[in-house]
């Protein structure tokens, strides 16, 4: 078992409500993530990710004018994409099964609900980091190997 390091992530938080988006970075930064980079949207995101060399991207499922299914969809599948293999957690306060296979077919890590806690974000963050990433490519996609078969 690996162990996790988060003092040295660098995180991108993308989420269209300030509030949200501030809790998100002060809930990272209380558990010792403090490279924390926050957009807006998905389009916002892939911008950023030019520069900011993230290990994770903690994203809302819900925003416009790019949701985070699409951001994963296009991480995953677009030819410029600064890194098609990046974890991807999707955040969200209300989860239904059509909204849960998209993301899954999209090549998402995991998923958070709101509300959350420290507990909850340092959790999920371990469950990522704690063993090896493992991916499979399915037509033009990069996804995680326990997703690639559905």
């Amino acid at each position: 078992m690996y162990q996790v390091s988060f003092s040295s992530l660098n995180v991108l938080v993308v989420e269209d409500s300030k509030s949200q988006r501030e809790l998100l970075v002060s809930v990272l930064q209380e558990t010792g993530i403090h490279r924390i980079s926050s957009v807006v949207d998905g389009s916002e995101a892939l911008s950023a990710l030019k520069k900011f060399p993230a290990h994770l991207v903690i994203t809302d499922l819900h925003m416009a004018p790019m949701d985070g299914i699409d951001l994963t969809l296009a991480l995953r599948t677009l030819k410029t994409s600064p890194n098609p293999a990046l974890p991807i957690l999707l955040l969200t306060s209300r989860s239904n099964e059509k909204d849960v296979l998209r993301a899954q077919a999209a090549g998402v890590h995991g998923f958070i609900l709101k509300p959350y806690t420290v507990d909850n974000i340092r959790s999920r963050i371990v469950e990522i980091f704690s063993k090896p990433l493992l991916y499979e490519k399915q037509g033009d996609k990069i996804l995680p190997a326990r997703w690639a078969s559905s």
